[in-house]
């Protein structure tokens, strides 16, 4: 219990809320299978329709034993039509659209900055050697793809005249792990854990120009 609280910086464990996440502390680890994952990576449900990138957001912190609340993220998130500077239309919105739609990567760097977490954000453009090698980091990384690697059609939009991409079906997960056969996530959407095919998953993934952001502490690497 010692090592969980020191883990999770909880000083007093009986004051521990309903609904808290608590990350079991470990270094990435090789499994029988040849797997690489991070040991202790929690989940939980997003509480609005598009609130999947805050709520990645959380998930992500909270494996570092620091859970910033997903609704921090969502009151402190800013708003753009360009989801490269801001979450694009509202997160009550319906869910599929690219009307009300989500955000993209690097507007959440300063949120983490706000709140002690570094945020790297990387474009793979089908190296999914990146992603490995922020996994063997120890780094969890929130990637966009489409729910459930659905097939879809790419658009494109200018504002201001910056060019950006919009994928209907728009959503993030937490990567915590891969092997030869996929990768592991912490899916947001309904709080559970999934695994994708590299093919669906780098498919769905190139959408976004495998757009990525990978989490962890300020002063860590």
């Amino acid at each position: 219990m010692a090592a969980l609280a020191q883990a999770n910086g909880v000083t007093d464990p009986n004051l521990i809320e309903v609904g808290t996440l608590l990350r079991i502390p470990g270094a990435p680890t090789v499994q029988d299978n040849g797997a690489i994952v991070l040991r202790g990576m929690p989940v939980q449900q997003q509480s609005l329709p598009l609130s999947c990138e805050a709520s990645a957001l959380s998930i992500a912190t909270a494996y570092w034993g620091n859970q910033v609340s997903e609704w921090v993220f969502i009151e402190n998130m800013p708003s753009n039509l360009n989801p490269h500077l801001g979450f694009r239309g509202v997160m009550t919105g319906a869910f599929g659209s690219t009307a009300n739609y989500g955000v993209y990567a690097e507007p959440l760097v300063p949120l983490l900055n706000r709140y002690g977490f570094n945020g790297d954000v990387f474009y793979a453009n089908g190296n999914a050697d990146l992603l490995k090698q922020q996994i063997k980091m120890g780094h969890p990384v929130i990637t966009w793809i489409t729910n459930m690697t659905s097939v879809q059609t790419r658009s494109y939009q200018w504002i201001n005249g910056q060019r950006f991409a919009l994928v209907p079906q728009e959503h993030a997960v937490v990567v915590y792990g891969y092997d030869a056969n996929g990768v592991y996530v912490a899916d947001p959407g309904d709080g559970s854990y999934r695994t994708f095919g590299w093919s669906d998953f780098m498919r769905s993934w190139g959408y976004f120009d495998g757009m990525s952001l990978a989490v962890y502490p300020a002063g860590g690497n």
